[in-house]
């Protein structure tokens, strides 16, 4: 492929949060097989479109639809890439979108996981609270505007929750899920990872609406899956060792689950995830590091060494 071009508004304006924007893109191929990325924060998302995985003779074109809900009231920016297979990136479109107040977003608060109990404080760390016990082992929280959610193990018969963001009105969205160890959210699903006690390949990444329906597998085939984050195109999640000796990886899909790959290589214990608009970085529990690489894969490096056992990872402004 020699040239795409891309013709399209930007997802610009203010957009109320909880409302959704959306656009569509038209790129026209002098001909090859194109990767449509969307780098940048879970407000945008590519939603359809026919560009995905297209191969186009000349003069030929395809479409990308992509979808603008924000999460709180802030400005928003991420990057369109449509690129070549074999002659590199060729047409890129900078989204901007803006989030307005709704008043329901709960900003301004932390949520983690402590032995039983899902707890709650300031992002200055003021005002700490219990604001779930939990009748398992809670992991991989992750919170939007209107509901904070996690994993939960115990008993072999993991659960996925969901509750208000004062830990009112917790609610199962999914049961039967072993070892959930990673949650993410964007504007409008919930994804997880299960396993099996076993490194057999038995594990999945599972998606749901975010009030609990539809929930299903969307990638399957996978080694005790790890550490999940989300973008505006892909789903990225963390794999040990397996049981035949091959070494951990990082792996991503599509947010729909097509095209699933481990892309970036050679760890031992990779474990959490977590992507911002250009990068991807994960933790090594067996090799005590964290690391960091594009969110092609490539330049993939180690921030720092020496840490114990690391595990979850996020990442903010």
């Amino acid at each position: 492929m020699d040239r795409a071009r891309s013709a399209g508004r930007l997802l610009d304006g203010r957009v109320a949060v909880g409302k959704t924007a959306s656009r569509t893109f038209t790129l026209a191929n002098t001909g090859g097989k194109l990767r449509v990325r969307l780098a940048g924060p879970a407000a945008f998302a590519i939603t359809g479109g026919t560009c995905r995985g297209a191969s186009l003779k000349p003069g030929k074109k395809c479409t990308v639809a992509v979808r603008f809900a924000p999460a709180s009231a802030a400005g928003f920016t991420a990057t369109l890439t449509a690129a070549g297979k074999k002659h590199g990136a060729t047409a890129t479109d900078v989204l901007t979108g803006t989030g307005g107040e709704l008043g329901q977003a709960p900003g301004g608060h932390i949520y983690w996981a402590a032995g039983s109990t899902i707890k709650q404080a300031s992002l200055d760390g003021s005002s700490p609270q219990t604001i779930v016990t939990d009748p398992g082992t809670p992991v991989g929280v992750a919170a939007d505007p209107s509901h904070v959610y996690w994993g939960s193990t115990g008993g072999g018969d993991g659960i996925i929750w969901k509750a208000n963001p004062d830990g009112s009105s917790a609610q199962v969205i999914a049961a039967g899920q072993f070892n959930p160890g990673g949650v993410a959210v964007n504007a409008s699903h919930i994804y997880w990872a299960a396993s099996t006690s076993l490194l057999d390949g038995s594990g999945a990444i599972w998606e749901a609406n975010l009030d609990g329906t539809s929930p299903h597998a969307v990638v399957t085939g996978q080694n005790h899956p790890f550490g999940v984050a989300v973008d505006g195109s892909h789903i990225y999640w963390a794999a040990p060792e397996d049981r035949n000796g091959n070494p951990g990886a990082i792996w991503e899909a599509n947010l729909d689950g097509t095209s699933p790959h481990a892309f970036i290589g050679g760890s031992d214990n990779p474990l959490g995830v977590a992507v911002d608009g250009s990068r991807i970085y994960w933790t090594d529990s067996g090799n005590g590091t964290i690391n960091e690489a594009n969110l092609d894969g490539s330049q993939p490096h180690i921030l720092f060494g020496g840490q114990d056992g690391p595990a979850s990872i996020t990442v903010g402004s």
